[in-house]
């Protein structure tokens, strides 16, 4: 569907962001201007012996209990193991280098808000 959508968007007129190299592996990538940015503040990660199933949605209430409504997966990723142990590695590396420059990430809500009231 993607393919889709870049060829329409290329037969439309649209120009797409020019190929940038990665450093690491030289793979090229190139950005649709028609692609866009999803918050998520809740991911679900299940599997199956072949693949790995990622489910990203909003939850409304983070810092409160958890609500009886159904949370709308908004995202699902469908990846190998072996693209889902690359994904696990550069995210951890890219938070390593984040936390370097800004310091250690707290997990703990209460910890990491001075003002926050347990109710």
């Amino acid at each position: 569907m993607a393919e889709n959508e870049q060829t329409n968007n290329a037969a439309a007129g649209e120009q797409a962001t020019p190929p940038q190299q990665t450093q690491e592996q030289g793979i090229e990538l190139s950005y649709d201007k028609s692609a866009h940015a999803t918050y998520s503040n809740l991911c679900r990660a299940t599997g199956t012996p072949e693949e790995v199933i990622m489910d990203f949605a909003l939850n409304p209430n983070a810092f409160g209990p958890v609500l009886a409504e159904p949370l709308k997966v908004d995202h699902r990723i469908v990846m190998g193991y072996e693209a889902a142990k690359r994904t696990a590695m550069v995210l951890m590396e890219t938070v390593r280098r984040h936390e370097e420059r800004f310091g250690a990430i707290e997990l703990d809500p209460r910890k990491r808000l001075r003002d926050f009231k347990v109710a």
